[in-house]
């Protein structure tokens, strides 16, 4: 993949009341063809791995033990394989009340007030999307995540799905960290469901950040054609209460672009 590419999927930023977005190749947009996906798979549901479902990990009084939760798995496979190495979340769409609980009683306090939660990517465009929340780099920049991150997962229907969180700040206010981004590493460049791979990239150096999606309304993009696992999820989730403590959560995707290649996945 060019650089052309690098341009035509993703960081095109816009100022929106003094927060900066990112107008960049969304699934949908053409511009990522069939070829593009694993296997020249199209835009059909990828096959899940079976997995079996277990009961959420429990805290302890104490709360998450802090180096399973910045524990982030080399690739997605690693995870099925080892999930007792990291911290499962209850499922946010059929154990939703479970969920909010230890959302609010774990998480957040593991990750602490925004102030004091270290930086691990500078977020040069941020803001509000028409499809939900959306941070990109800054153009010409080759930056990699730095520092810990948190990762969880959950179970639904089977299959196990990977979540990443990491802090980034505004353009506005470089250097501090301003929200935490929590995507479900899910959503594929051409609406689908079950895009895991994308896991593989992150601890990857040949690989640098480019842009992250967190969807909450599909209605905007009628012309994409979303899996029903990812529109039954947004519809479920939407707009995530976060008890203003400066999180986002979401099916989304993060996506990463080779500093050999230049391409973008």
């Amino acid at each position: 993949m060019t650089k052309k590419w690098i341009g035509l999927y993703g960081i095109l930023c816009i100022t929106l009341l003094f927060l900066v977005s990112c107008a960049a190749s969304v699934p949908g947009s053409g511009e990522i063809t069939a070829a593009d996906l694993p296997n020249n798979q199209t835009a059909a549901e990828v096959p899940q791995p079976a997995v079996t479902e277990k009961p959420a990990l429990t805290a302890t009084p104490a709360g998450l033990d802090l180096n399973m939760l910045h524990a982030v798995p080399t690739t997605y496979d690693y995870l099925v394989a080892n999930p007792d190495e990291f911290i499962q979340s209850p499922d946010p769409i059929t154990e939703r009340a479970a969920f909010d609980k230890w959302f609010m009683e774990m998480l957040v306090p593991a990750l602490g007030p925004v102030a004091d939660r270290p930086l691990n990517m500078y977020t040069y465009g941020a803001g509000d999307s028409i499809t939900g929340f959306d941070v990109c780099n800054k153009y010409g920049t080759e930056l990699s995540f730095e520092g810990e991150l948190t990762f969880f997962y959950f179970v639904y229907s089977g299959a196990i799905y990977p979540v990443l969180c990491f802090n980034g700040d505004l353009s506005i206010r470089p250097g501090v960290t301003d929200f935490t981004y929590c995507p479900i590493l899910m959503v594929g460049p051409m609406g689908q469901d079950s895009y895991f791979s994308q896991l593989d990239k992150i601890s990857d150096p040949d690989m640098f950040f480019s842009e992250m999606y967190i969807y909450a309304d599909l209605s905007p993009r009628p012309d994409v054609h979303w899996s029903e696992t990812v529109v039954n999820m947004v519809k479920s989730i939407g707009v995530y209460d976060d008890g203003n403590n400066h999180i986002r959560f979401g099916p989304g995707m993060i996506v990463m672009c080779s500093r050999i290649t230049h391409r973008c996945d």
